[in-house]
């Protein structure tokens, strides 16, 4: 005996039918781009209409420059070039860190000899260190910038630490610099 519908269930079918003949078209033609060259078409508010022409009635030919780029001209009204200083800080000189500083000792399979940990220092550098106290200086190299002691700037490998103070003067003062 074949299997027959309801009269409920044709109509959905029926509907659902008409729905998407209609429907698909309708969005097919949505998403084509109909407008023909030089006629009208939908700008941003300020922004110019592609082909268009800009508020003077010149034609664009460019697409303006991006806002960033421009700056003020680099030449004067009499056509000698102009410079722009921009103040950076202290020229070719060191980055300088100044605080106190503590030792404990690397895992050596972890951590190069001579390795230290400072808070601001790039990854890799090498750090010289400057015993305010007493001025000697030794050098290491920065394996991580967190330093889990408060107020330390620097945590010292052990070894490193002794090249310019006793362990019994830590926190120590120091200058470190790369």
């Amino acid at each position: 005996r074949p299997a027959t519908m309801s009269p409920e269930d044709r109509r959905r079918l029926t509907l659902a039918t008409i729905v998407t003949l209609v429907a698909l078209p309708a969005l097919w033609l949505m998403q084509t781009d109909n407008t023909a060259p030089g006629s009208p078409s939908v700008a941003a508010v300020g922004a110019p209409a592609p082909g268009g022409s800009s508020d003077a009635g010149t034609p664009d030919t460019e697409p303006p420059a991006p806002a960033y780029l421009e700056g003020p001209s680099t030449t004067l009204g009499d056509g000698t070039a102009t410079s722009v200083v921009i103040a950076t800080g202290e020229a070719d000189g060191p980055n300088r860190i100044s605080g106190t500083a503590s030792y404990r000792r690397f895992d050596p399979q972890s951590y190069p000899a001579g390795s230290c940990q400072v808070r601001g220092a790039p990854l890799g550098a090498t750090i010289t260190i400057r015993n305010v106290d007493n001025d000697r200086t030794t050098s290491c190299v920065n394996v991580s910038t967190y330093v889990a002691e408060k107020g330390d700037v620097a945590v010292i490998d052990t070894g490193v630490f002794l090249q310019v103070a006793d362990l019994v003067d830590a926190p120590l003062p120091v200058e470190l610099t790369w």
